[in-house]
């Protein structure tokens, strides 16, 4: 009888308790696949598997996985008990998965999954088209921003460039085809930038603050783009080969998954206007946390803030890619960077970018600031 009660005791903590915590674990609003003590839980039979390992485990009183000579042993003795147990809890484990696990990841993690892919494809469709044909409404401030002009009546992307920051002496002394005109700031005017250091730039676009970057950093230094959009990347390469540029690279990459940059490799990361287009800040923030040099390595970027923020099941991936819907408030985008393991992130410049607009009067609905935030690791 003691060995019938532990077994049911054992059995009752691989059904219910181990079960219960992988349903805590799927209740996430990502795409990703959940795994719970290295078990993939979407996958009935890889599932069923090691479940088995982890059954005969418990039951044989060893708190780790057994090796094939403890599973065989536990069939040579004939141990039909255990047998008959690992049927039953197999078959109840799987029902569970069905009705709960299954569901929570249909109606949760994949279609958010859904909406991430409409975000991003969208993003790619108009940078893309940006990179071909240039801009037309991305990006551009709407309120007079900087020597009483706006983005709105800008006549060109160097006029545009102006208008958020730019100096037009810098604009020269880089290829024209670079500059496009789809910031909110000029980030590399609040970092200083040594001969010799490491850059990168998240979103670089045509390449304007790469060449910009890299007329700093001289030959002894290396600045690297991170661009999604095929099309941006063909341009930059093109600006950087026609232009005699040698100490740039233009790399392919999802700066939310994985930034194509070694681990502790970089000195500085900068970006302009692009974090607010990702759909996972936070993780975009300890991607770049983990390519930035500990001890002197920083971030210094231009991006826009909100003071409402649209929530997740009423945004539209229009206004999205047009840097709006994506925009987090002040409070939750310094506290994404915080999360990402950066200390004291602090806020070097904040200039209204932008309103919401009723009737054609000015609406204190929704109000869009640009800011340039500073962070070191």
């Amino acid at each position: 009888m003691p060995l019938f009660s532990n077994s049911l005791s054992r059995i009752a903590s691989v059904l219910v308790l181990k079960p219960f915590n992988a349903c805590l674990n799927c209740l996430c609003l990502t795409g990703l696949v959940v795994q719970h003590k290295g078990i993939n839980i979407s996958s009935v039979p890889l599932f069923v598997i090691k479940f088995l390992s982890f059954a005969v485990s418990d039951i044989s009183n060893n708190a780790s996985y057994p090796s094939k000579l403890q599973f065989a042993l536990s069939f040579k003795t004939g141990n039909l008990f255990a047998l008959l147990s690992l049927i039953v809890s197999i078959f109840a484990l799987t029902l569970v998965q069905s009705f709960t696990l299954d569901n929570l990841n249909s109606f949760g993690c994949k279609q958010w999954h859904m909406q991430e892919k409409q975000i991003k494809d969208k993003i790619k469709e108009r940078y893309g088209k940006i990179a071909l044909t240039g801009n037309e409404t991305c990006c551009a401030p709407t309120i007079e921003f900087k020597s009483g002009k706006s983005g709105s009546s800008c006549c060109s992307p160097t006029d545009t460039a102006t208008v958020v920051g730019y100096e037009s002496k810098e604009l020269e002394s880089i290829p024209k085809a670079s500059v496009l005109g789809v910031g909110c700031g000029a980030p590399l005017h609040h970092t200083d930038i040594k001969e010799g250091e490491t850059v990168v730039d998240l979103g670089s676009g045509a390449g304007i603050d790469v060449f910009l970057s890299a007329n700093k950093v001289g030959q002894s230094g290396k600045v690297v783009g991170i661009d999604m959009t095929d099309e941006m990347l063909e341009k930059a390469r093109r600006n950087a080969k026609e232009n005699g540029y040698t100490n740039v690279e233009f790399r392919k990459g999802d700066i939310e998954k994985r930034i194509p940059v070694d681990d502790n490799s970089v000195d500085l990361v900068i970006s302009n206007c692009v974090i607010n287009l990702t759909t996972d800040k936070v993780n975009t923030f300890k991607e770049v946390y983990r390519i930035i040099k500990p001890g002197q390595g920083r971030l210094v970027i231009s991006d826009l803030v909100t003071d409402k923020e649209v929530s997740g099941d009423s945004f539209d991936s229009d206004k999205w890619c047009s840097c709006i819907d994506g925009a987090l408030t002040k409070e939750n985008y310094l506290d994404s960077i915080r999360k990402a393991g950066f200390q004291n992130p602090e806020i070097l410049e904040e200039k209204l970018y932008a309103q919401e607009k009723s009737d054609n009067k000015v609406d204190d609905k929704k109000r869009i600031s640009s800011i340039v935030v500073k962070a070191v690791k």
